[in-house]
């Protein structure tokens, strides 16, 4: 017996998990599995694998949905809020404590922390930028499509909607894989019997569905209609919320194409951002929550950062929700696979431009800083050294550079 009522003991673990959950999506996923299969049993084996391809096929930040999802299943729509809150709190509270230092003492800190972060930045993309190539690159034809797509987002401004649309049509139409080879478990007659999933209707996931289609209606048409800056960059980070696939590092292409490129955000204080979100345990879309507080609104900084960091997760919450019920019969189609399979592939395409675009030309200024990344490189990936390791030993490397060049 639990010593706490339900809904506590979700907040209490979540917490604790968004605590000590380094490592990024799929190290996540694997604490999620320990921690509700292994050791509480809140899900079987089944139901959790089935939960986490549910969120992997949808947009949004996989290991945030998955934990959203439990929280669904053992407390209902509470017992989902309150695991998302606590797994999501302690980044957002680093980051945005980070991003107040930042802002502070923006002389000395921009001299001896932020090139570390850059270069700390680089690395990090690489090296998710090479597992993804590995994951979903697996034929030469998909890397044609991938070089294609990144060639497509250096040209055109806005070539990153194009990408995805282009690579989801030829998914949809062309491509084949194989029938899946397992049987889904999702079905009611196969959930306990505390296992609140078994509750949702369908008409629940017409109603989620419908909310989200009119939340990014309103947020494409506001890139025409000139809403104000807050509205402008709300807008932002739900369509990129609504149409990232892959993990957190993709947030990157979309955010500093509509962010960076438009000069809603400096350049240095993205990437810096970035490399610093690095460090910090939880998901990494939380990254949204430190450029919300550098954006230029009439409201508070925090609450600009708060807002910015709902609208980026909204999406991939109302799409769990809404996907739940169909969720049986939309793994089944052939051809949604195949759409997601080549839609990945796009996206390691538009990770390769924003690695080229924005962060090695800034970053990568001398040899110094090149040794730098090269041996943070090896460390992370030959050595596996987790990522808040790689950030503190990539300041201190470049601070030690600067000693250096001044002796």
């Amino acid at each position: 017996m639990n010593k706490y009522p339900i809904i506590f003991l979700i907040f209490w673990v979540f917490l604790r998990l968004g605590l000590t959950s380094f490592g990024g999506p799929l190290a996540h996923i694997g604490y999620f599995h320990q921690e509700f299969v292994v050791r509480r049993k809140w899900l079987s084996e089944n139901e959790f694998n089935e939960l986490v391809a549910l969120c992997q096929f949808l947009p949004g930040p996989a290991s945030s949905q998955v934990g959203l999802a439990i929280g669904f299943a053992k407390g209902g729509y509470i017992g989902a809020m309150l695991a998302w809150i606590a797994f999501t709190l302690p980044s957002v509270v680093m980051l945005i404590l980070f991003a107040v230092g930042m802002m502070k003492s923006s002389g000395m800190f921009f001299y001896y922390i932020v090139p570390g972060l850059k270069i700390v930045a680089v690395v990090i993309v690489a090296h998710a930028l090479l597992g993804m190539f590995k994951s979903h690159c697996t034929d030469k034809n998909k890397v044609s499509l991938m070089v294609l797509s990144c060639v497509c987002a250096l040209i055109f401004p806005y070539g990153q909607w194009l990408v995805i649309i282009i690579c989801a049509g030829l998914g949809f139409f062309y491509y084949k894989i194989p029938e899946a080879r397992f049987v889904t478990h999702l079905s009611q007659s196969n959930y306990h019997q505390s296992n609140h999933i078994a509750e949702l209707t369908l008409s629940h996931g017409v109603f989620w569905l419908v909310l989200f289609l009119l939340l990014l209606f309103f947020a494409c048409i506001s890139a025409f209609i000139s809403p104000g800056e807050l509205v402008k960059s709300l807008s932002i980070f739900y369509r990129t919320g609504a149409s990232v696939f892959g993990g957190g590092h993709v947030v990157l292409p979309f955010l500093e194409a509509q962010l960076v490129n438009t000069r809603l955000i400096e350049n240095s204080i993205f990437i810096s951002g970035y490399g610093a979100a690095q460090a910090v345990p939880g998901p990494l879309f939380t990254f949204a929550a430190f450029l919300g507080f550098f954006l230029q609104t009439s409201l508070s900084p925090y609450w600009v950062a708060l807002l910015s960091l709902l609208a980026i997760f909204l999406p991939g919450i109302l799409l769990v929700f809404s996907a739940l019920p169909f969720w049986y019969r939309l793994r089944q189609k052939n051809k949604l696979q195949g759409a997601l399979a080549l839609v990945n592939v796009g996206v390691v395409g538009l990770l390769l431009a924003t690695f080229y675009d924005a962060l090695w030309g800034s970053a990568i200024i001398g040899y110094q800083d090149f040794i730098v990344a090269i041996l943070l490189f090896l460390f992370i990936c030959q050595y596996k050294f987790p990522s808040w390791v790689i950030v503190i030993l990539g300041v201190l490397a470049q601070n030690l550079v600067l000693l250096i060049s001044f002796a």
